[in-house]
């Protein structure tokens, strides 16, 4: 069963406060980056492969890989319960936010780390890394999506409009609201003659089928004007 509104709301408002949140210590970061970057000394080599601003922001980028997870944890097990009836959208969401890393990782690390594999001569080992690495990540978002293809339809469907009434129809003993196929009045137990072909023209609106007074102008349900029948015929 899924929750209710009270509970949605609130995990609602709770997945856009982390959201919030997110995004400011993201902000945050980049400006801690650029403010760092552009100190003194950052251009000063070590051990005759990298600078310092290399590794500060190697160091930066593992501080925001693992804020990265843990937003992804928590943001996941909030999804998880606004949609029970997708099951695996937990773990898709997991291994989508794993590839994220992987290529912030990447385009983070390869300053810090080419040129080590570069002064050994095997620099094409760095990319073959990451994409083992995200190799399996890729697979199992295949196999959720595959597995999951009809929760995903069925969350995408069009819910049927609840607003539209159900045809209904007055008993012509006892004056209870009926339906509009009742062959007895569930009041009083009369037996309900099907009307006319005549008689639905009248007394039903043209526009939605809602049982009217004979004489009215508009109908009470759709709010359609009567007159035009009239004029029709």
């Amino acid at each position: 069963m899924g929750l209710k509104n009270v509970e949605r709301k609130e995990k609602l408002r709770e997945l856009m406060r982390i959201g919030i949140s997110f995004t400011i210590t993201f902000i945050v970061l980049i400006v801690i980056r650029v403010i760092i970057l552009r100190l003194s000394y950052m251009d000063q080599i070590i051990a005759n492969i990298f600078t310092v601003a290399d590794v500060a922001a190697a160091v930066i980028s593992v501080i925001f890989i693992i804020i990265v997870a843990i937003f992804t944890k928590i943001v996941s097990r909030i999804i998880g319960a606004l949609l029970p009836l997708f099951p695996g959208i937990s773990s898709l969401i997991n291994n989508i936010m794993l590839i994220i890393i992987i290529i912030i990782a990447y385009s983070s690390f390869d300053t810090f780390i080419v040129p080590f594999l570069i002064l050994h001569e095997i620099a094409w080992l760095y990319p073959i890394i990451f994409l083992l690495l995200a190799i399996l990540p890729i697979y199992r978002i295949i196999v959720i999506v595959y597995r999951n293809a009809g929760n995903i339809v069925y969350l995408f469907r069009k819910k049927p409009n609840s607003s539209i009434k159900t045809r209904e129809r007055i008993c012509p003993n006892c004056k209870a609201v009926i339906k509009d196929d009742a062959q007895f009045c569930s009041k009083c137990g009369t037996k309900i003659e099907k009307e006319s072909k005549q008689n639905i023209d009248i007394d039903r609106c043209p526009n939605c089928g809602f049982e009217i007074d004979k004489e009215s102008d508009f109908c009470s349900n759709c709010g359609a004007k009567i007159e035009k029948l009239e004029k029709e015929k």
